[in-house]
């Protein structure tokens, strides 16, 4: 099961350095995702990921918004910092909870703004719309004393075994 997981992830970090388009490296990363918009639906701009053993996967730019996906509706920003993604009411026939869930998320380096990133899942989920519908993400970068500071320029990769 570990070593699936481990799959999943190495996927899904493949598909988003292959994924980027060309001019990405020549686009400055100043612009936060805010300014750019942050309620965007994944069928509209994203393909779709092709990755067997994950229920869900998503692999988010705070500058290019969602990369590559699978089974995942849209991505909102409530506060700086704080990605909600919002997952389908059931999978594969079955119902979806996500305070039932235990996703990976890992910084997504090549689309982020700067290094000392974090992000994680945060399981309670009580900045989100409905904690039941969707999976907080939080994103934050080292200061210069070293202390996390919430951050919009953090990309990120999300999978759900």
């Amino acid at each position: 099961m570990i070593s699936r997981i481990f799959a999943v992830c190495a996927v899904v970090l493949g598909l988003a350095a292959a994924s980027l388009p060309a001019e990405a490296a020549d686009q400055p990363k100043g612009q936060s995702a805010a300014a750019r918009g942050s309620d965007l639906a994944a069928s509209e701009i994203s393909p779709v990921a092709d990755v067997e053993y994950a229920r869900a996967a998503l692999v988010y730019s705070p500058f290019y918004h969602i990369i590559r996906s699978k089974n995942v509706r849209k991505v909102v920003k409530p506060k700086k910092g704080i990605y909600c993604v919002k997952l389908p009411r059931t999978i594969d026939g079955k119902e979806i909870n996500t305070q039932r869930l235990i996703p990976n998320v890992t910084p997504e380096w090549r689309t982020s703004d700067r290094d000392d990133l974090i992000a994680y899942y945060d399981y309670a989920g009580y900045d989100c719309p409905k904690p039941q519908r969707y999976v907080e993400v939080r994103t934050y970068q080292l200061n210069r004393a070293g202390r996390p500071v919430p951050s919009n320029t953090v990309g990120f990769t999300l999978t759900i075994p």
